[in-house]
């Protein structure tokens, strides 16, 4: 967590801060990323940054978390709205990643790039803590909707929260292989990942949806 000094920042400064951060952790991988580089470019003194940060991995860590929440925030205002459905909150929360990636194209790449990298203890750390409150929110949806559909819940709905989760994750991949798009390319050119009309991703979103369908009420 950044130091309190962070905090007590105008934050205007505070996301100034941020900004150039997400910038420097998606045009490099996480080792190459220069904290040299983030300091100039905020335009402050080594020293000043150490009071808001303790290390690299604290903020990089910081910037996961920041994004995760507004995630968690989300999802969670899905659920409230179409909880009686779960189909509807799964293609409300994919139609929001296709939108949020249109949108904020350098946070969405940070996300991806976070998610692939694992080449050290720690950060294998973030990834699993990070899939973990995904899976989390998951398990929370099917829950409800096991409860409110009258179906016997399966006993162990944690593997099912999870391999939802991989089955959605393997949406991106289906995309990336069918419409011949390079993420990591896009992302460091700073464009949208999904390159393809949103109507395009939708249908790929409903094949999906009949997937999980299947999976989750077939053997019921």
């Amino acid at each position: 967590m950044p130091l309190q000094t962070f905090f007590n920042l105008p934050k205007k400064q505070q996301n100034q801060i941020l900004e150039i951060s997400y910038s420097e952790f998606v045009n490099n991988s996480y080792e190459n990323a220069s904290l040299n580089r983030i300091i100039k470019a905020i335009g402050i003194a080594k020293g000043s940054f150490y009071r808001y940060f303790t290390d690299k991995f604290d903020l990089y860590k910081f910037l996961i978390d920041d994004l995760n929440d507004k995630n968690v925030n989300d999802f969670n205002g899905f659920i409230n709205e179409n909880n009686s459905n779960i189909y509807d909150v799964f293609k409300a929360y994919l139609l929001m990643i296709y939108d949020f990636d249109k949108q904020f194209p350098k946070y969405s790449a940070f996300l991806y790039m976070v998610s692939r990298n694992r080449s050290t203890p720690a950060l294998e750390k973030l990834v699993l803590d990070y899939e973990s409150k995904t899976n989390d929110l998951f398990k929370k949806l099917l829950e409800i909707f096991f409860s409110e559909e009258k179906i016997s819940q399966p006993e162990n709905i944690h593997f099912y929260a999870y391999n939802l989760h991989y089955i959605l994750r393997g949406l991106m991949d289906y995309i990336s292989l069918k419409y011949k798009i390079n993420y990591i390319d896009n992302a460091t050119k700073g464009l949208p990942l999904y390159n393809i009309e949103r109507s395009e991703f939708e249908k790929e979103v409903m094949m999906h949806l009949t997937l999980l369908k299947n999976i989750i009420e077939g053997e019921q």
